[in-house]
């Protein structure tokens, strides 16, 4: 409270000093007004002491001659031409031009002063403004996490605060926030542009901060995608190989290829694992893993020396690779993620250290 009243008698001065200046003008103008009016007065004094006598007038003067003096013989009227220069007439549009200029150079001050402070007002409520996106993203990024870590297959519901975008920045004048520094926080030149070079950095850091987390984002889902549509064809590779399959088979038992016992496993995993879920496509990637691909990887080795299965086994080895895409993805964004909310935090703390610089 005692830097705010500092600085407010700061300006309080310089203002009273302008306005200082301003009076000291008017003064001038005031006493060449009266020197002026003392001149006529005395002109019209001398007039009135010799109307009946001897009078001096200039041509433009109109005098008054009373009857009873124009009747008298010693009456003289003396019509002489004053050639004394009238200096006010000369001075006074120069000291009209020079209050002219003095009134509107004050103003100007005051505008600008006015507009500065409100700008450094402005980037003082934006930066304040910043705190609770930031917080609310830590949150988010947090909540994310909690759910995105489980062994699912599943895409949590990702918060993304447009407002950490700090497009309103890119509006705010970085020359006006020095000037406040200087005339409303009396700091000197070189202490204000460090201050706002380090303002302008921790926005484009929030800036960055925000792009990250929507890029990072956006690539898991392009990655997962990706690694999800191979898998899905790899599954559709694979159930037209057992299709093949059955019928070599057939055609060398002569008859029903389920005979085969090690072909009747691979109905009932397909039938259990795969059938059900043909049309949707809902799999689960964890649930794949440990109840569909182990089993039918043991059951192709039981088959290893029957070639007819090597093309199965080649679709299935891709298949898990594409799971395994699937989760360094999720492990990746996770990580990205991490970091980034631990950037967010540094964030909060470097804003609370630059709001303390507008005391």
């Amino acid at each position: 409270m005692q830097v705010n009243n500092a600085h407010e008698k700061v300006r309080i001065f310089r203002c009273k000093n302008l306005m200082a200046k301003f009076l000291t003008i008017l003064l001038v103008l005031s006493s060449s007004l009266v020197l002026s009016q003392g001149v006529k007065v005395k002109q019209d004094s001398f007039i009135k002491k010799h109307s009946y006598d001897t009078i001096k007038a200039n041509k433009k003067d109109t005098i008054s001659i009373p009857k009873n003096v124009l009747q008298a013989n010693d009456v003289r009227i003396i019509l002489e031409e004053n050639n004394n220069l009238d200096y006010f007439k000369y001075i006074f549009p120069i000291l009209t031009l020079l209050l002219g200029i003095g009134v509107n150079k004050f103003l100007d001050y005051l505008k600008d002063q006015k507009q500065i402070k409100k700008a450094g007002e402005r980037w003082q409520a934006e930066l304040a403004s910043l705190e609770m996106p930031i917080l609310n993203q830590i949150a988010s990024l947090k909540e994310f996490l909690v759910e995105h870590n489980k062994e699912v297959f599943g895409i949590p519901k990702l918060r993304i605060l447009t407002p950490l975008d700090c497009e309103v920045f890119s509006s705010l004048d970085k020359t006006e926030l020095i000037k406040y520094f200087q005339t409303n926080l009396s700091k000197d030149f070189k202490a204000s542009i460090l201050l706002s070079s380090k303002i302008t950095a921790f926005v484009t850091i929030v800036m960055s901060n925000y792009e990250n987390v929507k890029a990072k984002f956006n690539d898991y889902l392009d990655g997962t995608s990706s690694h999800t549509s191979q898998l899905t064809l790899g599954l559709q590779e694979l159930m037209k190989e057992m299709a093949n399959l059955g019928i070599q088979i057939e055609k060398e038992v002569k008859g029903d290829p389920i005979q085969n016992p090690n072909y009747k496993a691979l109905v009932d995993l397909f039938s259990k694992e795969i059938m059900p879920k043909i049309e949707t496509g809902d799999y689960d990637i964890y649930i794949l893993e440990t109840q569909f691909f182990l089993p039918l990887a043991h059951i192709l080795a039981e088959m290893r020396l029957d070639e007819r299965t090597q093309k199965m086994s080649d679709i299935a080895s891709g298949c898990m690779s594409s799971i395994k895409g699937i989760k360094m993805e999720k492990h990746y964004l996770s990580e990205n993620l991490t970091t980034l909310t631990s950037h967010f935090e540094d964030d909060v703390k470097d804003l609370k250290e630059i709001l303390e610089n507008f005391q």
